[in-house]
């Protein structure tokens, strides 16, 4: 069975360029060729139109049977349409957007080639393999700019909201194997808050819509998930305070964790201690391997710590999160970094020099 989707997904991916490939026991990385419509935002509408007219239950349309829709949302500005878009990117890259015409020689700013900064939906095929049966999968998109709403077949299954975070949406707490079809619509007209940051508003030409960064569907054990790992230095006393913190619905009886470390770029790790008494929050000590190399803006020291959680001796999550061996402290009103005073001088916008 596990052969039969594998060859499934080649032969979509060669065929269609929308099914993705099976790269690892944990992940499913959806980087590639999604389709792709717009549904552009009007303030005095209810809702959008691909959710009245239930765009996700089915194939997308294509932007030519929208064409009245996109009319309306650019007026009278020339604008070029794609039905496909390379994610991880941009609508400008695929060649979405009101054209920019020749302007002034005095502009406010850079600008994009093409503009569009209304909703969008996108959507492609996922096989998910035998071995994923039961868990629990989440969809992590690294950027994009807006709300998220995401739909699994024809279920809307969550959504999120952000400029400057990822978007994470569980999919399924028991999935099943087999093809789905996974529709994201994006909203970068849905503002819940004011934003000034050029990557997503103002001039310079650095604005954008799309999503980009890491897309990847993540598999994790239904038992126990690990959310979050903080680590916290102490230069003194030459360890690290680990915290990690489970998710609520974890099952945590019988589990233990491995904690190791290494530096940045050793192949190997150290394994430092195992807990088996665990909580929610699992906080616990580790020393650091010697010697150590200590963090500052000369030399960026980075290390490593990898929670690994196991059941009945098997491991069925691993956490990995990087930190480097250093305190900020103050001293005689200047800001110090493991007891040496740094200077931090930047130009504020707007004065002279």
């Amino acid at each position: 069975m596990k052969l039969k989707l594998k060859l499934i997904s080649l032969i979509l991916s060669l065929l269609f360029g929308i099914a993705t490939e099976l790269i690892s026991q944990e992940n499913i990385f959806l980087a590639g060729k999604w389709r792709i419509v717009l549904d552009g935002n009007f303030k005095d509408w209810p809702e959008k139109v691909g959710i009245a007219e239930g765009w996700y239950k089915t194939e997308l349309p294509t932007n030519k049977s929208v064409s009245m829709l996109n009319q309306i949302y650019f007026k009278n500005a020339d604008f070029t349409i794609n039905d496909w878009i390379n994610l991880p990117g941009s609508t400008d890259e695929a060649g979405i957007g009101a054209v920019l015409k020749q302007s002034n020689i005095y502009t406010p700013g850079l600008e994009r080639l093409r503009t569009y900064d209304g909703a969008f939906w996108v959507q492609r095929k996922v096989v998910i393999p035998n071995d994923w049966k039961g868990k629990t999968v989440k969809l992590f998109m690294e950027r994009t700019l807006g709300a998220s709403a995401v739909y699994w077949d024809d279920i809307k299954v969550g959504e999120d909201y952000g400029v400057a975070i990822p978007h994470e949406v569980t999919i399924s707490k028991s999935v099943q194997s087999g093809i789905h079809t996974l529709t994201v619509m994006i909203n970068k007209d849905d503002m819940r808050y004011a934003h000034f940051g050029h990557h997503g508003y103002g001039g310079n030409g650095s604005s954008w819509n799309g999503i980009v960064g890491k897309i990847e569907l993540v598999a994790k054990d239904s038992k126990a998930q690990i959310e979050n790992v903080a680590v916290f230095p102490n230069i003194k006393n030459e360890n690290v305070t680990s915290k990690i913190y489970f998710s609520n619905e974890s099952q945590l009886e019988n589990l233990t964790v491995n904690f190791s470390i290494r530096k940045k770029g050793d192949d190997k790790f150290v394994l430092i201690k195992t807990e088996s008494r665990i909580s929610n929050i699992l906080e616990t000590t580790l020393s650091i391997p010697k010697p150590i190399q200590f963090w500052s803006e000369f030399t960026p020291n980075i290390y490593e710590l990898r929670c690994d959680l196991l059941s009945s001796g098997k491991n069925i999550e691993s956490y990995t999160t990087t930190f480097g061996m250093r305190e900020i402290g103050t001293q005689a009103g200047h800001i110090t970094i493991n007891g040496n005073k740094v200077f931090i001088c930047k130009k504020i916008s707007g004065l002279k020099s």
